[in-house]
């Protein structure tokens, strides 16, 4: 009953081919409240109506004393999750990405209200580590994939977003969530050019887990913007 829903075309695609199969597995499941998954992005805008029930909290500083870092992570009052750009607990959306990022994932499903996520009821961790321009350095993103080693709840981590330099790092900070069992999902980026040629990370990774997507566009074919390689896992 979400007004919105039939304007989501990764769920309601003209061709049967091209769409997630969403509304099929929601006949079998919708609810995964034990899953958080962090996304590291410009921000989530936490109070968005359709996102506000689907946000992760971090109950030790929610129960806690204000000004103190009750949780013994470094970090103080990090209710919501981090800002990894000016070292403080402001995860709002400074951009808009990743409030639209959050709400594909797990915008609250079935409440009349906007769309319907990927998933009716999952948590999200906001961590902003992009700046009002989706502009950042890669020493916020490494310390956006160390914060979420602070919290053994978070499962996967969303990177829709890459860097066209190699850095070693950073393919340690994804190496230390493999040595979790944290995966990554990364986006093969929206150049529209052969990974395989132009490496794109942490997507050109070649790490198990790493989830490299590639877009395809409401036919089935690959998205005109999209790039694609050996190294992509799946295209959606």
């Amino acid at each position: 009953n979400d007004p919105m829903f039939i304007n989501q075309g990764a769920i309601s695609a003209p061709s049967a081919d091209a769409d997630i199969h969403l509304i099929e597995a929601w006949d079998l499941h919708t609810d995964a409240s034990t899953v958080v998954v962090a996304v590291l992005d410009t921000g989530v805008n936490t109070t968005h109506p359709d996102l506000v029930d689907n946000l992760w909290r971090n109950e030790a500083e929610l129960s806690g004393e204000p000004g103190v870092d009750d949780d013994g992570n470094g970090k103080i009052d990090d209710i919501y999750g981090w800002n990894t750009v000016n070292n403080n607990n402001d995860v709002n959306d400074a951009h808009g990405h990743g409030t639209g990022v959050a709400g594909i994932l797990a915008a609250t499903g079935n409440n009349e209200v906007g769309i319907s996520g990927t998933c009716w009821n999952a948590r999200i961790m906001p961590v902003r580590c992009f700046d009002t321009g989706q502009y950042t350095s890669t020493a916020a993103i490494i310390a956006g994939f160390d914060y979420v080693l602070s919290f053994p709840e978070v499962r996967v981590v969303n990177a829709s977003w890459g860097l066209g330099d190699r850095n070693q790092a950073l393919e340690l900070a994804v190496q230390r969530l493999g040595e979790r069992g944290v995966v990554v999902v990364a986006a093969a980026g929206n150049d529209g050019v052969s990974l395989d040629v132009e490496p794109f990370y942490p997507a050109s990774f070649n790490f198990s887990n790493v989830i490299s997507v590639s877009a395809v566009n409401t036919l089935g074919g690959l998205a005109s913007f999209s790039s694609f390689g050996w190294n992509v896992t799946v295209a959606a």
